[in-house]
């Protein structure tokens, strides 16, 4: 059979489980990834990636189709499929990059640390004439912080003519991720418009440091306490990972008296003060906080309410709050298996090891800690490899600062 005699293609109906007669034209791709991508599958993607490249749709809609693709890789974490993607949509024939493609595919670069790709997307920025773009500059300066080149970000941000709140917030969240609180707080106390964001970004990168003090002295300074309880997190947090846990549970009472609503983040962390304190009567206020308002028993706060009750002696009630998980992991079987070995209950302690062990969920054992310790060694090896880059960091930057005199002329 001829080319030309070939029939038309036919396509995928499986994202109409209830229609399997309804045919899915290339156009229709794009509403149904607005509204649904979030439910889609990798199968599912794929198929309209498959159906994209192989019969676009029109050109006043294709740029917007193959945007809201690679949001929607980003969203699953499909990195790689997403920087594909891009660079076939360069060799195509496809209609040139917006901002908004290449907020999705710098966001792909950091999430892979991906220097290389990083830089060449950074350079296409520079020659289409995207840098002014706000978005796309602010995923720039966070990109080259997740890459662990925070001169790179500065440079950056200190050469963006226009800054929203969102680029303070990224340069000092940044500035703390790499350890280098000074110059985060130095930044911070010269913004002239703070958000929620940027109260938190400062008392956790505060608290990382182990300058709890500091942290309070920087909440203590937020006058209006009542907007909202990413502060609040960020400081009950840090009270109770530097094992200060009656601050912890005395701030928690203050964000009560604020009328604030805590979440499970900020129950997570009350918790583990409640745990080590023995705050039987707390705990419970918090189980019963958590039914009252509906609220989704997830790993992390199902895990702080079975391990409170295990230490508090609640054995009974640690087993109802671990069989109620609709997930768990290797930390739910520790602390269910050990608190019932701690409060002499050993038949039924091996009983739930053995059920652990018919699932596949394996404990961290000594050989484990070896291979992850050798892990590290390895990244270590890598971050060295890293550092040796840094000449091709300052071939890169000229190359971009040709771009930019060539753009100019």
């Amino acid at each position: 059979m001829k080319c030309s005699e070939r029939p038309p293609p036919t396509y995928p109906t499986s994202l109409y489980p209830h229609h399997p007669h309804r045919l899915l034209p290339p156009h229709a791709a794009l509403p149904l990834l607005l509204l649904r991508h979030t439910h889609l599958s990798l199968r599912h993607l794929l198929q309209i990636q498959t159906l994209l490249l192989t019969n676009p749709p029109p050109p006043s809609a294709r740029l917007i189709s193959f945007n809201t693709l690679l949001k929607s890789f980003s969203h699953h974490r499909l990195y790689s499929h997403s920087l594909l993607f891009f660079r076939h949509h360069l060799l195509s024939s496809s209609p040139s990059p917006d901002a908004y493609t290449f907020t999705s595919v710098i966001k792909s670069c950091s999430a892979l640390l991906s220097f290389s790709s990083a830089s060449q997307t950074h350079a296409l920025v520079l020659k289409l004439g995207f840098l002014s773009n706000l978005c796309v500059s602010n995923s720039l300066v966070d990109a080259y912080f997740k890459l662990g080149l925070p001169h790179l970000a500065r440079r950056v941000f200190d050469e963006m003519r226009v800054r929203d709140v969102v680029s303070w917030n990224t340069i000092v969240s940044g500035l703390c991720s790499v350890g280098d609180v000074k110059n985060a707080r130095r930044v911070f106390e010269g913004m002239k418009e703070r958000s929620l964001v940027s109260w938190s970004a400062m008392i956790a990168g505060l608290a990382r440091s182990g300058d709890v003090d500091g942290a309070r002295e920087v909440f203590d300074s937020m006058l209006e306490k009542g907007l909202g309880v990413g502060p609040w997190n960020a400081m009950i947090s840090a009270y109770a990972q530097s094992e200060r846990f009656g601050e912890a549970v005395g701030l928690f009472r203050g964000l009560q008296g604020e009328g604030l609503r805590p979440n499970d983040v900020t129950l997570v962390s009350v918790l583990s003060a409640c745990a080590h304190l023995g705050a039987l009567e707390l705990g419970r206020w918090v189980d019963c906080f958590v039914k009252r308002r509906g609220m989704y028993l997830n790993v992390f706060l199902g895990n702080a309410l079975c391990d409170m009750y295990a230490k508090c002696g609640c054995i009974d009630e640690a087993k109802k709050i671990f069989d109620a998980l609709h997930e768990r992991d290797v930390v739910s079987w520790s602390i269910i298996i050990s608190g019932l070995a701690m409060h002499g209950h050993a038949g039924e302690a091996l009983a739930f090891f053995s059920r652990m062990s018919e699932r596949g969920v394996q404990m961290v054992t000594e050989v484990d800690i070896f291979r992850r310790l050798k892990q590290w060694l390895w990244s270590a090896a890598y971050w060295i490899r890293k550092l040796q880059i840094q000449s091709r960091v300052l071939k890169i930057i000229a190359y971009i600062e040709k771009q930019r005199e060539e753009i100019s002329r």
